[in-house]
């Protein structure tokens, strides 16, 4: 597991949008799953991917299959809403809620 730091901006700035500019659901994959292309690329090994934890206290290891999944679902769907919301919580200035980027 490697955290990518290089990728929180990027990614965090890709969420934004989504959630704040009209949700293109295409646009976010999309970009997504170019920075983990390039990440295969820079970092080799088979099976590897990006996933995502939404602050320091969250549990999961969310990838972008999960993202584009959830996101599919209804707006009025739970597991949504739930993304949506981690996804904000992650826009602030705390530290300890700021997106985390990782390849394995």
């Amino acid at each position: 597991m490697k955290k990518i730091t290089e990728l929180i901006y990027s990614c965090t700035n890709r969420m934004f949008n989504y959630v704040r500019n009209g949700r293109d659901l295409g646009d976010l994959i999309g970009y997504l799953r170019m920075y983990e292309e390039n990440a295969i690329k820079k970092y080799g090994g088979e099976n590897k991917g990006l996933w995502f934890k939404f602050g320091k206290d969250d549990t999961l290891c969310t990838t972008i299959d999960d993202i584009e999944r959830d996101l599919n679902l209804p707006s009025t769907h739970g597991n949504n809403i739930l993304l949506i919301e981690k996804m904000e919580s992650t826009f602030g200035l705390n530290p300890d809620e700021e997106l985390e980027v990782y390849y394995s």
